[in-house]
Order: structure tokens, then sequence, then C-alpha cells
């Protein structure tokens, strides 16, 4: 009898150990589901590799290095590493119903669309992207591809979402000062195609003046504004001293200098369709000059007029669910090359996410890029 109870008293124990065995497996999952549902529709992180990705047999290994730039390529050379961005999903282009710029006929300029809506319309844009393209493509062809690089809201727009910021109103390049006649006179053989505008501390390249008929049609041409015509693209210059790069238009109220090895060497990245130089540190040169990355800004001025204009400020966040973000993150399922040149860097892959509604978010596409391994951090961009 005594052995029949202890036999009863194991049972009874063995059955409880299980029972709380699984008590605790289902606590378990039930904390992994509750941290996926809050990471995946409350916060979006960004973050880069700590460590050196270790080159495990059968994962793919992509080499930073095809993503260096180089003066005598005349395009980035095709690799499994730089796909074609013609090949992925992307969104419509957020436009204007109406072309920017159009004057009543007490030559008035129309309002302008409301802080963060498009302000250009469909063949302005494309105009401007025509006009980064073909700077770049002429760059290149005369082995000057790595001298200049994206800059200004151009830059910042390839970072948060792989093409322009859509309310921006212009395209911004970086070129070598100690080239700089020798921009000029490759881009004055553009005409009449393009027309480049010269002075002081930065040049404009724009398209064809529109002609009198054509004032109120949305065509792939530029309107007169000052001295030349919009849409344009900014060429700025830059000065460097081998421990930093300065952009000629600082000021004492607008410090625009960064330490040489966030600039050089310089790596590709993605702007719409096509690749473009970019800084070596893309996230870090754009921290030194707008801020915080994560707050996105309507600047208070407005390149169709040429002029002042309402400035707004807004966390990204806010417009998550109408423009697509890109997101930072390693790249899963891909090691890094590693080798003695590629300046310590790094891939990570970056996705482009429309957040429809807190419980629905529509990807886009997702590529691996390289970045430096240096800098750990975990940003949030939007929540």
């Amino acid at each position: 009898m005594l052995l029949t109870m202890s036999q009863g008293n194991s049972d009874n124990q063995a059955t409880s150990l299980k029972f709380i065995k699984a008590l605790v497996l289902i606590s378990c999952i039930g904390v992994v589901i509750t941290l996926l549902q809050h990471f995946n529709s409350i916060q979006i992180i960004h973050f880069v590799f700590a460590g050196r990705p270790d080159n495990t047999s059968g994962i793919p290994s992509i080499d930073p290095d095809d993503f260096r730039v180089f003066p005598s390529q005349s395009s980035p050379k095709v690799s499994a590493s730089l796909v074609d961005l013609e090949s992925l999903d992307w969104p419509e282009d957020p436009v204007a119903a109406h072309p920017a710029g159009i004057q009543n006929l007490r030559g008035e300029f129309l309002p302008l669309p409301p802080a963060y809506e498009p302000v250009m319309s469909d063949a302005q844009r494309k105009l401007t992207r025509r006009l980064l393209h073909t700077f770049s493509e002429t760059m290149f062809a005369n082995g000057l591809g790595d001298r200049f690089m994206l800059y200004g809201g151009t830059l910042l727009g390839s970072y948060r979402h792989h093409d322009f910021i859509p309310w921006d109103d212009d395209a911004d390049v970086l070129v070598d000062v100690s080239i700089r006649d020798k921009v000029r006179q490759i881009l004055f053989k553009l005409r009449p195609h393009y027309n480049l505008y010269t002075s002081e501390p930065r040049d404009k390249l724009y398209g064809p003046l529109i002609n009198q008929a054509e004032k109120e049609l949305d065509v792939e041409k530029s309107r007169p504004v000052r001295m030349y015509g919009w849409p344009f693209m900014d060429i700025c210059y830059f000065t460097s001293n081998g421990t930093h790069v300065k952009d000629i238009a600082s000021s004492p109220a607008q410090r625009f200098i960064w330490p040489h090895e966030i600039v050089f060497p310089l790596y590709f990245r993605p702007f719409g369709r096509h690749w473009f130089p970019a800084p070596r540190d893309t996230w870090l040169f754009n921290r030194i000059k707008y801020g915080l990355v994560e707050r996105c800004l309507k600047f208070g001025y407005s390149h169709v007029r040429e002029a002042n204009a309402k400035f707004a400020a807004v966390m990204c966040r806010q417009l998550a669910h109408k423009y697509p973000f890109v997101e930072h993150t390693p790249c899963r399922g891909v090691s890094s090359k590693q080798t003695e040149m590629n300046f310590d860097m790094v891939v990570a892959e970056e996705r482009l996410v429309l957040h429809v509604n807190s419980n629905y978010t529509r990807t886009y596409h997702s590529l691996c890029l390289a970045v430096p391994r240096n800098r750990v951090k975990t940003q949030i961009v939007f929540v």
C-alpha cells in the first residue's frame, strides 16, 4: 500500500511539473508575440552591425568594395551587390496635380501646396531627375565620378526614401571645387538641351525655358525665375584639407564641415532607379547637417519662387502612413566579405516600407548597401 501511494505521488508530481513547464512555455510565447507586435506596429529601429560578421560557409557574402566609387567607371559596375534598381518595386511618384510656378495675369505666383504635399508636378519631377542623372553620367564619362556626391535634401531623400523627399523642390550635388572650371566647361557643352547658370558660391543646371504657349502646361522644361530657370539642380562645391571637408557656402550661422573619414571614400547609394555617389557615412553626414534625421522638415524657402516660405517640422512617424520610409537593419542571411581595403565597411539592409495603418505595412523593396561598421547605434526613425 505504501508503494502504491508513493507511485501515485510521483505520477502527480510528474503531471504537475509538465503542467508548470507548459505554462512557462505559453508565457514565453506570449511575451515573444507581444514584443514582435510592439516592434512591428509601433517602433522601427535603425541599427548597423556591432561586430564583424562571420563568413560562415554556405552564407552568401557581399563585398562592401562593390559599392566603392571609382572615377573611370562610365556607370556603376553591375554585380550581385549593385542590383538593377529598375527591377525593384517602387511606389508611384508623389506629384502635384498642377505645375508649380504658374503665374496669373498680373504675374503673381499661384499658391503652392500645403506643407508636406508634393510641390513638383509629374513633368517637373521627371526633369529634376533627368538633370541629376545627366550630370552624373557626364561626370563619370569624363573620369570625375569620384569628385561629386549627392547632397542636401537629395542625399537625405536617398537615405529616408531611396528617392526625392516627397515635398522637396530641387536636387543637390556637392562637387570638388578644385575641378569647378572643368565641370563648368563640360556642362556648357550640354546646351541647348540643358542650361548652366554660374555664380558664387553655387551653380545651377536647369532645362530649356518654357515658351509663352507652355506656361500652363506640364512640360519637362524650366520656368524663368531670377536669372535662371526652375526646376534646377544646385551644384554646391566643397574644399578639403585632408582632415575635413567643407561646403564653401558655409557661414558662422551654418557651418557645414565634416571630418574627412565621414565623407571619403565615396560609396554608391540608390536614388530612384539609379545609383549615385554618396558620403561613406551617409547617416552621420546628414546628422551633422540637419540634426535629427527622424524629424521631417519643410524648410522656410521656396525654390519655385526663390523666396522665403513658411517653415514646418514634424516627426517623420506622423507621415509614415502617407509616404514610404526606409528601414535600416542588418542584412539577414548575408555576410560581409572583409578585405584590407574595405575601410571597415559592412553591408546592411534597407527596406522601403509604407505603414498603411497600425496593423498593415507594405514593403516595396529591400536591398543591401555598404555602411560603416565602427558606429554602433540604435535610432528610431519613425514610430
